[in-house]
Order: structure tokens, then C-alpha cells, then sequence
């Protein structure tokens, strides 16, 4: 690469200035700053963070907006951008309709512009976006390499994107509607399959009861807080020493799960689980985490009053591959506490009933298709219903009934 001589950059960096407004060599101050101008007569908007005393001179990461009908709003990223020391960049003349070549254009000639005026870290950038702005977040991972960290796609399925060409190390975050017309019960799953078979890391987050809208902003925020948390461990130009703080810092919040109360430690932990490459990388951490999710589903099942309910929450547990890696005396006292509950009558239905329909659905996957083998099935099937009409094992029965009669006709 051909680089500038001293006196053609100090050139460039004037020229620069000068067009932003800014004196030769001054960083932008904190604040919301609106249509700076680059490239082909585009703009940009561009939150910088309020820095903490001491944090000066520290290479701050940048995440890019887009929006279908471009300018997005970064300014109500104000607050998020102080907290996390973050810059915010809205890329205001990418929207739908124009040319992915100009896009891509747009992409890399910002992700230049700001250099100058603030202190970016080189690869630590992400992006985001809804709808058409969610395509423009996957293309910006493909157009930039390994100057990229991760993508918040919102609202789009993204069918047809070349997945392949984007960086392995880019996690990936949907984000969208359950009511989305765009979006059918099978979509997301496809696309989950698809990816994990490239080898990707992704998350996939369904929002009940929202159509094809920008997602709440706190819910974009902690997408994009958990995009942080991947990246911190899986790109591929982080130096030994960030590489050991950010797994440091997971191992904190591992420790931190046993101050939690069980619902909000469970939810916490799963997301500790699906940190890549944890298990390989700290393999004490990764023990530490599958004793402290036990000790919290334990602590749920048991704080719940309802005796099948407790049960049921236990029978998971106990049935789930993580418990085979806790120690024995954790799995004595599922195992006691369990042994209790069974001696409650509505439980020790429960538990029958459960064991008879286990044994039914057996035969039936056996004899499948079979009538002679499937009527006196259906039979015990329905004096189990009138039996333990009350218990859950019941009302699967039912449903199975169904499917079993149609065999039969």
C-alpha cells in the first residue's frame, strides 16, 4: 500500500478539517453531531460518547445505523453511547432503493471519515439496522472483513443473502416481529439451520405481539450489549492480553449468577452458555457456570408452591445433560427433594400416569399404521384419561388419541 508523504497527510487532515468545521488535529467534542460531509457528497450523524476521567486516548468502538428511508436516529442513542463508551454513527443516504455498490461505497468511505475526528477503535465496529437497514448491517460485516465485529439485522430474513461471504468471526443478531407478515413460523428456523451450518454464531429473538416495526430501542441496546460480548472473544485480531480480560470479565459475571434470584440467573446463565468456545477456554469457568445454573434451577423448582408444578421443574432438571457434570452431593439433594414431593398423592398420580402414557406412546411409534395393534391401545389409553383426568400426562393422552383414530379408521 502506498502511503502519503508527512506533508500530503498533514494536507489531507487540513482539507479534511476544514470541510467539517473543525481546526487541524481537534477531535470532535462529545455530543450529537449532525450532517458532517464525506465522500460523494454524503453524510453522517455521529454521537461521541462523554469519556470517563482517565479514559482519554482509549480507542472507543463504533457502531453504524442505517434505516430504510435513511437517517436514522442515533440521537436517542445519546445515553447508551455515554454508558457503554461507544460512538454511534448514522449513515444518512444509505436507504432502500440505491445501488449495493454504492452502498458499499457509502460503507467504507465512512468507516474512513471518522477516523480523523475521533478516536475509533480499528476493528471493533458493529452495525445495525431494520428492514432494509438490517440488509445494509450483514452487507456493511461482508464489505468490511476483518475490520468488523458484528451485525444487528432487524426485521429482515435477509432470504437470499450470500451468507458465506461474511467473516466467520461476525456474530450475528436477529431481531423481529412475531406478527411480521414477512416472517412465517418456519422462516427463522431456516435460517438459524442455515447458518449454524456455515459455522456462524448467532442469536435469534422473536418479540410477541410486534408487527414489521423498529424494535423498542432497549431491546436493540441489549442486542447489540450481547454482539459486544461475542465479538470480545471470537475476533480473530484481538491481542492475548483484551482476549484474557474479556474472558475475565465473563468469568466475573459466572461468579456473580450465585447473587442472582432464580429467574433472572437462569436467563443470565443460558446467555453465559452460549459464549463460543467457553467449555474449551476456561474449563473451570465453564464448571463453575453448570454448578451455579443447578443451584439456581434448584432454588426455582423449590420456591414454587405448587407441589406438581415443583415436581415437574425438578424431573427437568434431573433429566437435563448439564446435571451429569454437577457433583454428587447436588445430585443427592435432587434426588431427596424429588423423593418428597413424590409422596404427595396429586404428585404420585402425576407420576404414574406419566410412566403408563410413556409405555403407550412406545407401542403406538411400534405399531404405527397397524388398526389391530392401535385399538386395544386406544382402549388404555382412554382408561388412563379417565383415571388421571387431572394430571398432565392426561391431557397428552388426549391429543394423542386424536392421531391414534385417524390410524384406525
Amino acid at each position: 500500500m502506498k502511503l502519503l508523504a508527512p506533508a500530503c497527510w498533514c494536507s489531507f487532515l487540513l482539507l479534511f478539517s476544514v470541510v467539517v468545521g473543525l481546526p487541524a488535529g481537534e477531535l470532535l467534542r462529545p455530543g450529537h453531531h449532525k450532517r458532517l460531509p464525506y465522500g460523494e457528497g454524503w453524510t453522517f450523524d455521529i454521537v461521541v460518547p462523554v469519556r470517563a476521567e482517565g479514559a482519554e486516548g482509549n480507542a472507543l468502538p463504533v457502531l453504524f445505523l442505517f434505516s430504510p428511508g435513511g437517517n436514522p436516529d442515533v440521537g436517542r442513542w445519546k445515553a447508551w453511547a455515554d454508558t457503554n463508551a461507544m460512538l454511534v454513527v448514522g449513515v444518512n443516504d444509505s436507504r432502500n432503493g440505491v445501488n449495493s455498490a454504492i452502498i458499499a461505497r457509502m460503507q467504507k468511505a465512512v468507516s474512513t471519515a471518522i477516523e480523523p475526528l475521533v478516536e475509533a477503535h480499528p476493528f471493533l465496529r458493529y452495525s445495525g439496522g431494520f428492514s432494509g437497514g438490517g440488509w445494509c448491517a450483514i452487507f456493511m460485516a461482508q464489505t468490511m472483513g476483518d475490520a468488523h465485529a458484528g451485525a444487528l439485522v432487524m426485521g429482515h430474513h435477509l432470504a437470499g443473502f450470500e451468507f458465506d461471504s461474511v467473516p466467520k468471526h461476525v456474530p450475528i443478531y436477529f431481531l423481529w416481529g412475531e406478527q411480521d407478515p414477512a416472517f412465517s413460523a418456519n422462516t427463522m428456523t431456516g435460517v438459524e439451520r442455515r447458518l449454524t451450518d456455515l459455522g456462524y454464531v448467532t442469536r435469534f429473538q422473536e418479540i410477541a405481539g410486534v408487527a414489521h416495526t423498529d424494535p423498542a430501542l432497549d431491546l436493540q441496546q441489549q442486542a447489540v450489549a450481547v454482539l459486544i460480548e461475542l465479538a470480545s472473544v471470537t475476533h480473530p485480531r484481538l491481542s492475548a492480553e483484551e482476549r484474557k480480560v474479556a474472558w475475565d470479565r465473563v468469568g466475573n459475571r459466572i461468579a456473580a449468577l450465585s447473587q442472582q434470584d432464580p429467574t433472572s440467573g437462569v436467563a443470565a446463565a443460558e446467555l453465559l452458555f452460549q459464549v463460543p468456545g467457553l467449555e474449551q477456554a476456561r474449563p473451570a469457568d465453564y464448571r463453575q457456570l453448570v454448578t451455579n445454573w443447578f443451584d439456581l434451577n434448584l432454588a426455582g423448582a423449590n420456591a414454587i408452591t405448587d407441589a406438581v408444578e415443583s415436581h415437574a421443574q425438578l424431573e427437568s432438571l434431573a433429566n437435563h445433560q448439564r446435571t451429569m457434570l454437577v457433583d454428587a452431593s447436588r445430585k443427592k439433594k435432587l434426588s431427596t427433594q424429588m423423593t418428597i414431593l413424590r409422596k404427595d398423592p396429586a404428585v404420585k398420580s402425576e407420576v404414574t400416569a406419566a410412566g403408563y402414557l410413556a409405555q403407550m406412546q412406545a407401542a403406538a411409534v411400534k405399531n404405527k399404521g397397524v388398526p389391530s395393534k392401535l385399538k386395544p391401545l386406544i382402549e388404555s389409553m382412554e382408561q388412563l384419561v379417565k383415571k388421571y383426568p387431572q394430571t398432565r400426562a392426561a391431557k397428552q393422552a388426549e391429543l394423542a388419541l386424536e392421531d391414534l383414530r385417524k390410524q384406525v379408521r
